[in-house]
């Protein structure tokens, strides 16, 4: 039951952010992007996971990419490592499924050089993974403050959440970040991606918080 209403879910918010107006998209990626900014953990965290929007259908994290870039690039107090999602194959994987790695972003210049993958998102590309510092090795340290910025279909206030159905960032959170204290994960959502009840099941991760405009 669980999958069916979870699919039906899926499909009812997806046909309400279609139908949503750029402008609108825009003023609340820009609003939510403020709040993250202005938010106590994204103060403390030195290293920042984000993630990078697919258009139109999710609250567009830019803003936040070019802010940590600038203040990387400018080596300021506020500087914080940039770590993006990057989907690996089922071939570099001993379950024979495809699963997901956070790895770092080391410039604008690197930001800009990313091509998009079949889901329309930017990624690095694999060729490149071995020359990349990956997210897992620190979190497996738990020395750094990490924030990692969620995407999703819909999420509750309570920090629950609905993704697009292959379980990447589930299967991350669960395997990577529940050991460690130093990490904390927000969910950013449109307002229409809000909804009162999320339709869960013992795979699915509650995040710490969800920001809405």
């Amino acid at each position: 039951m669980s999958l069916l209403a979870k699919r039906e879910l899926r499909s009812s918010v997806r046909a309400i952010l279609h139908s949503l107006d750029e402008q609108s998209l825009a003023y609340q990626s820009e609003r939510v992007c403020e709040k993250v900014l202005q938010h106590p953990k994204f103060a403390e965290a030195s290293i920042v996971s984000v993630y990078l929007s697919m258009k139109g259908r999710e609250l567009d994290t830019t803003c936040l990419i070019k802010w940590i870039l600038r203040t990387k690039k400018e080596n300021t107090d506020k500087n914080k490592r940039l770590f993006i999602p990057l989907i690996l194959p089922a071939t570099y994987s001993t379950e024979r499924r495809s699963f997901m790695r956070m790895v770092e972003l080391k410039s604008e210049e690197d930001w800009l050089s990313l091509r998009e993958n079949s889901w329309g998102i930017k990624e690095p590309s694999l060729d490149d993974l071995d020359s990349r510092t990956s997210l897992e090795n620190i979190l497996a340290s738990g020395s750094d403050n990490c924030l990692m910025l969620v995407p999703g279909v819909a999420f509750g206030l309570d920090g629950s959440r609905l993704g697009h159905g292959r379980g990447y960032y589930d299967r991350y959170l669960r395997d990577n970040c529940s050991h460690s204290e130093n990490f904390y994960s927000i969910g950013l959502a449109l307002h229409e991606q809000i909804v009162e009840d999320i339709p869960m099941n013992a795979n699915d991760v509650i995040l710490n918080e969800v920001i809405v405009t």
